[in-house]
């Protein structure tokens, strides 16, 4: 659930990951009867982890003569604590299964190990090979000087959840285009005589906006001018104009430039983000920025007879590519160089790459994999997640990567120098063209000194 995801698991902690810790090296160390224990370090986030217990029998009943066992470390703040674990050398992991984070000087400081072989392996009868499986523009996001240690393992729609149910009932047409979604936002207060809030959020995690506002900015660019800019080859990408259409949008939605919000749920600022999201399956408000996770975190919360659904963002006026669609990438596994158990760890990783362990993952999951397969054919899946499935099969579907330093040292980023904008625009004023001056003037300011740092990267 990448700036935008990496704070959304400080929040869920943004959504979760898995982890193993490998404290012996005996590989049958809990398992007995030559099974070998896999300890996985996990992001305990809204994917659940019912899929590994899942993957665990899919892969022992391939692997009879090989089988594992998973012992588990779900840990919502997993991707913030593993760093400290991987310097120390201590209570290592076999697998790491975290989220959205700058892992990239792990790999040249020597914590992960390579997974080259990984990439090479089969997935499939026809020959394809891990790399292959893998979508354009995500086969080499694990790849850092000429050698891979890390594998993405999750791709999902994000933008303006609603209430489906209460749009039926109240008659409401999804909205195609800012202007609509904005007398959208007036009908649904008329309509409720101001018992319904358009949108619910967090202030805790405003963050979340990004799921919308990066989509703007992406359908008002193109994906050309998006994958251009997370290049970073010119301080003046930051000068692009849908940058500052979205967050003019989010101000013309949010701000009412009196230090709070509109069209919100009462409070939303001071929110915590699992609060937003119960004001939203509880029918306080229509809509939220959020993700194709959604609907498998909330499911034991969610009223008898709520459905939800993602609506495809309504565009801006001047959007170059209305069908692009932002989707986060940046969770990944890696395995810690000083694992006990890596061979058997990268067998197990490039298991989870099979179109089997895709299926499982998005039934069990209700997410998708960043891999060639058709998510919306699979049996078992809900209403909401068969539609984010096929958003994200039918859409020119763009990436938050990039294989620059100045990105890998979290020099640049989505809003560098600045931090998430949300909660400032809505608390103390700062308008969308101040944001976007300050972080333009930011970068200016700053490149060199970032192309210097970037130089010293071993």
């Amino acid at each position: 659930m990448k700036t935008s995801r990496k704070i959304a698991c400080l929040a869920l902690a943004f959504s979760g990951a898995l982890s193993l810790f490998s404290c012996s090296e005996n590989p049958n160390q809990g398992g007995g009867d030559g099974v070998t224990t896999l300890k996985v370090a996990f992001a305990k986030c809204g994917f659940g982890e019912d899929f590994l217990t899942r993957w665990e029998e899919d892969y022992n009943a391939k692997n009879p003569n090989a089988k594992i066992k998973i012992d588990r470390d779900g840990d919502a703040q997993m991707t913030a604590n593993i760093l400290p674990r991987l310097q120390s050398g201590r209570n290592l992991p076999d697998l790491v299964m975290v989220l959205s984070t700058n892992w990239q000087p792990w790999s040249v400081q020597g914590y992960l190990e390579p997974i080259d072989d990984v990439y090479g392996k089969k997935v499939k009868e026809d020959g394809t090979t891990v790399r292959d499986y893998i979508v354009d523009g995500l086969q080499d996001f694990g790849k850092v000087k000429g050698h891979y240690y890390a594998l993405p393992w999750s791709v999902n729609p994000c933008g303006l959840i609603y209430n489906k149910k209460m749009f039926a009932d109240y008659a409401w047409q999804v909205p195609t285009s800012f202007e609509e979604l904005q007398t959208l936002c007036e009908t649904i207060k008329s309509d409720s005589s101001g018992t319904i809030a358009p949108f619910s959020w967090s202030g805790s995690v405003a963050s979340y906006w990004d799921f919308t506002v990066l989509q703007w900015w992406a359908q008002y660019e193109g994906k050309a001018k998006w994958d251009e800019f997370w290049k970073f080859e010119s301080p003046d990408v930051f000068k692009q104009e849908g940058r500052l259409k979205a967050l003019q949008a989010f101000q013309d939605l949010i701000c009412t430039g009196e230090g709070k919000a509109k069209n919100s749920v009462p409070g939303a600022a001071g929110k915590k983000f699992m609060e937003a999201q119960m004001s939203f399956v509880n029918g306080e408000a229509a809509m939220m920025s959020n993700g194709a996770w959604l609907e498998n975190e909330m499911k034991s919360s969610m009223p008898a007879g709520f459905t939800m659904s993602l609506m495809k963002t309504p565009s801006l006026a001047g959007s170059k590519e209305k069908d692009a669609l932002y989707c986060t990438s940046g969770d990944f596994f890696v395995i810690p160089r000083g694992a006990s158990n890596k061979e058997a760890a990268k067998k197990f990783l490039a298991y989870t790459c099979t179109p089997d362990a895709a299926r499982i993952f998005t039934q069990s999951a209700g997410g998708i994999r960043p891999f060639r397969y058709k998510p919306s054919e699979i049996e078992g899946i809900s209403g909401f997640t068969k539609e984010c499935a096929l958003m994200w099969e039918q859409s020119n579907n763009v990436y938050m990567t990039s294989d620059s330093i100045m990105y890998y040292q979290n020099n640049l980023n989505t809003w560098p120098g600045y931090g998430s904008p949300y909660s400032k625009m809505v608390q103390e004023d700062d308008t969308a063209a101040e944001v976007h001056a300050q972080i333009v003037s930011f970068v200016a300011s700053n490149w060199k000194a970032f192309q210097n740092e970037a130089g010293d990267f071993q």
